[in-house]
């Protein structure tokens, strides 16, 4: 677990896994193997627990994916939640989603 600051304000974010990176993201926790994946995301709120979820974002906000692979395309959005293991894996840019389940809201 490690909190890392950046540039002039404050930026409090909690990682723990091998690979889990954050960027330049505010108040973001991101749990597990490659969990926020290259560390580019510019955002702030969101939250990932599971392999690779959360991989490709860039600039979300208040996200949150729960399970392997969950968000795992997502590169842009605000208040995604998906919870399980696939959940929303294809969505790439998209606000207000839910998905509740294995490979839930893979058709959007």
């Amino acid at each position: 677990l490690r909190e890392t600051t950046h540039g002039s304000a404050e930026a409090f974010n909690a990682l723990f896994g091998r690979s889990a990176s954050v960027g330049n993201g505010n108040r973001d926790s991101f749990f597990g193997v490659k969990a926020g994946g290259a560390g580019t995301n510019s955002g702030s709120g969101n939250t990932c627990v599971g392999y690779q979820c959360l991989f490709a974002v860039t600039t979300a906000f208040f996200s949150t994916a729960t399970g392997n692979n969950s968000l795992v395309a997502l590169t842009t959005g605000e208040e995604n939640s998906a919870y399980g293991a696939g959940s929303l894996q294809r969505l790439t840019t998209g606000a207000g989603n839910t998905a509740l389940g294995k490979d839930a809201g893979n058709s959007l």
